[in-house]
């Protein structure tokens, strides 16, 4: 599943809730686990209500791969 889902395509869809994206946005200065950690729950809600199951440890690797996207492109 992770492989198949692009990080800035995860990204434009949590951006759709402009709170949510400004909370993704703040929180890139948190540390990679810290991000997660809180991040993890917002991609897991997001997609549930999409109809769309996730794990957490997926949600958690989404989580930690989108801080990463977030600090390389300095978006």
């Amino acid at each position: 599943m992770i492989e198949t889902m692009k990080i800035a395509d995860i990204l434009t869809e949590l951006s759709k809730d402009p709170a949510g994206r400004m909370a993704i946005l703040t929180d890139r200065y948190l540390s990679a686990d810290e991000f997660a950690q809180r991040h993890q729950h917002t991609i897991f809600n997001h997609y549930e209500h999409s109809g769309r199951h996730l794990e957490q440890a997926e949600c958690f690797a989404l989580a930690t791969g989108l801080w990463c996207y977030l600090r390389e492109t300095d978006y």
